[in-house]
């Protein structure tokens, strides 16, 4: 049967530009791209791709600001068998070089923005046998245009090539916050069956309008696109970085129906000077990711826009794993709801066995969202996915009584203090709901006496005052008191990244112990 009907996500192109041809498929500053339109130079692309030598398997690399085009990349490489590699263009010279040799790109396509980046990295990287510059006047002669490529190639469907569901079609780096980054594997049927999933649950459809404010080398920037293609409905794309002008803008603009972001964007869009006055009547879904949402955060969404807020958990390597309904963000704070109907979750101790309901374990996760292996890291494949197809995520977690979960943070993040294992994330949450405090961060410091000690990174709403012991006072008064902050430093913002938003513990962990230990 499969044989019959693969999953490929090149067909979601096309079947789209046959059924809905003149409606919207990507809106992008002032470009708009409909379905025919998108398949079209989705096809010029991958044919002059094969022109000029690309292959199934072969790894093209795209460094581009510009989702738009990123985007034709991605599905131009899909309906050819090419893998595509997105390389965050906030990520380091070293840190490009890294994932260039690691996966041995051997197409490399970006922008005028860095071409004396790339121009650096040509002699540290050996696999690249051909470049394409999107735009300008830099070109060289062993370089390639994207508009000459376009303009001289076939609009027709690209044939001859047999490509699988299960053949990869794209390579996800992870943050590397442990280390180099990882390259996680995905293959067609993955990412085809996660789109299909993705609009069920957030019922969308043709009619829909989706922001999508991740950029297209993470996860929830592809999936975003990939539900359009999936559903047929337009997508709407920003360009970076997604300031709250540019949100707030592109919603009332374009009549946006859904948009998804983590906590701390929401609470940016809020705090914004203008937000009353922009028109946000459209806005019928607005969706968390990453963090859980605080009480007070989902009243203000719901009363101030009108939108239903669900919630999203997930992760690179294993897909979308679970979700929270909309009825139930207020009655089930700070969960990350129940897995879906494609997915297996478990929590389970360090010898792999499954906790009671309310204790807290690692959560362990089966489903075909997940990634096939690590690019060239058989031992982290072997370390992270099991005989029997679990992947362990690194977040620990548990379960309550009805089987909804609730993330108390990563692993590596859990800080022992005095053999008492302390949860950052219920820490945050806790700090989060306090009405003078805009965000916190929790880890761990080397503590002389206890192993550890649990250290405070506030920031404070703006206009409001609040001292270091009344913030460890508040978390004593609300959680059990090994989990006070016995150091707290205000800050006036902490670092994120800037695509995803999610805390760089990293770096303020770094801050905090040159002030705080020896």
């Amino acid at each position: 049967m499969r044989k019959n009907h693969k999953l490929l996500l090149g067909n979601l192109v096309r079947q789209n530009a046959t059924v809905r041809p003149n409606e919207t498929a990507i809106i992008y500053e002032d470009n708009k791209l409909t379905f025919k339109q998108l398949d079209e130079d989705t096809n010029k692309l991958a044919n002059a791709l094969i022109g000029i030598g690309v292959e199934k398997g072969d790894r093209v690399g795209i460094l581009l600001l510009n989702p738009h085009i990123s985007t034709i990349y991605y599905f131009a490489c899909a309906k050819i068998g090419a893998v595509l590699v997105p390389i965050s263009f906030m990520a380091s010279e070293s840190e490009m070089i890294y994932i260039i040799n690691k996966v041995e790109v051997s197409t490399l396509c970006y922008s005028q923005d860095f071409f004396e980046v790339v121009n650096k990295m040509k002699e540290h990287t050996s696999s690249i046998e051909r470049y394409i510059l999107f735009e300008g006047n830099k070109r060289q002669k062993e370089m390639f245009s994207y508009v000459d490529l376009m303009m001289s190639a076939s609009a027709k469907e690209p044939d001859g090539i047999i490509i699988d569901e299960d053949d990869p079609h794209v390579i996800i780096f992870t943050s590397g916050t442990t280390g180099h980054p990882k390259g996680a594997v995905i293959s067609h049927r993955s990412y085809y069956l996660l789109a299909g999933v993705l609009t069920h649950k957030l019922t969308m459809s043709p009619k829909s309008i989706y922001l999508n404010a991740y950029p297209m080398f993470h996860m929830a920037g592809i999936v975003g696109v990939l539900g359009g293609t999936y559903e047929g409905y337009a997508v709407v794309m920003i360009s970076v970085p997604p300031t709250s002008i540019k949100l707030l803008d592109a919603i009332q603009r374009f009549k946006v129906t859904h948009f998804l972001a983590v906590p701390t964007i929401w609470k940016r869009l809020l705090a914004f000077p203008d937000f009353d006055n922009y028109d946000l009547s459209s806005l019928k879904v607005a969706m968390g990711a990453s963090d859980s949402m605080p009480e007070e955060l989902l009243q203000q969404i719901h009363n101030r826009t009108s939108a239903t807020c669900p919630q999203l958990y997930g992760l690179t390597e294993g897909g979308i794993l679970t979700y929270l309904e909309a009825d139930d963000a207020l009655r089930k704070i700070g969960s990350s709801g129940q897995a879906h109907c494609q997915a297996e979750l478990r929590v389970v101790d360090e010898k792999g066995n499954d906790v009671k309901n309310g204790e807290t374990g690692e959560i362990i996760c089966r489903s075909p969202h997940q990634m096939l292996y690590y690019c060239d890291m058989p031992e982290a494949t072997a370390s992270t996915i099991n005989e029997d197809g679990w992947l362990s995520t690194g977040d620990l977690a548990r379960f309550d009584e009805e089987n909804y979960l609730y993330i108390v943070g990563r692993k590596k993040d859990m800080i022992i203090s005095g053999g008492q294992n302390i949860y950052p994330a219920e820490i945050e949450r806790v700090l989060n709901e306090h009405p003078s405090i805009f965000e916190a961060c929790i880890v761990g410091l080397t503590d002389k006496e206890w192993g550890e000690a649990v250290a405070a990174a506030i920031v404070l709403e703006q206009n409001v005052a609040m001292t270091e012991t009344e913030v460890i006072e508040y978390v004593r008064k609300e959680l059990a008191s090994y989990n006070k902050p016995k150091y707290v430093k205000f800050f006036s913002s902490l670092p994120r990244t800037a695509a995803t938003g999610k805390l760089q513990k990293v770096e303020i962990r770094k801050n905090l112990a040159e002030e705080f230990t020896l």
